[in-house]
């Protein structure tokens, strides 16, 4: 039996406010940014707590389709969605990137665990968020929501 993470029975109750049913989810809660402002300065690199998200994913084929939402912080409610091409596929390794490659997933299925590396650019810094979380398919989390109702 896999050992469950506290994290993995709070993202129950979120799931269904994203997705019905996608093929996996994927829970951030623990992320870090880290930036280089362009300046010359002492103070000039920054790192930081960043908003986590909840991810339902949607695979065919090459093609994965993801809805994230952020449920706290201070893009709570912002939604969107990107479609991600699989770059490889060792299992149980599963690693895809966005079309401008700005984020890049890594997912363990064996361990379900995920990290998620997002790009940060502007016109004063230039960084990277790193995020790590829960990774479960869609009948691991009904089998859970199962249990959890018991």
């Amino acid at each position: 039996m896999v050992k469950w993470r506290v994290e993995a029975f709070l993202f129950l109750f979120a799931t269904p406010y994203i997705c019905p049913a996608a093929d996996f989810y994927l829970y951030f809660e623990k992320c870090k940014i880290t930036v280089g402002y362009l300046i010359l300065s002492n103070e000039s690199l920054k790192t930081f707590d960043g908003d986590g998200s909840l991810t339902a994913c949607t695979r065919i084929a090459q093609t994965i389709r993801c809805e994230f939402e952020f449920p706290a912080g201070i893009s709570k409610g912002y939604r969107n969605s990107d479609e991600y091409k699989v770059d490889i596929e060792t299992p149980p390794l599963l690693v895809f990137t966005n079309a401008n490659m700005s984020d890049y997933y890594v997912i363990d299925m064996s361990q379900h665990a995920a990290t998620l590396i997002t790009r940060l650019m502007d016109q004063k810094f230039a960084g990277a968020k790193v995020c790590q979380g829960t990774y479960m398919t869609e009948s691991e989390r009904k089998a859970l929501e199962k249990t959890k109702k018991k």
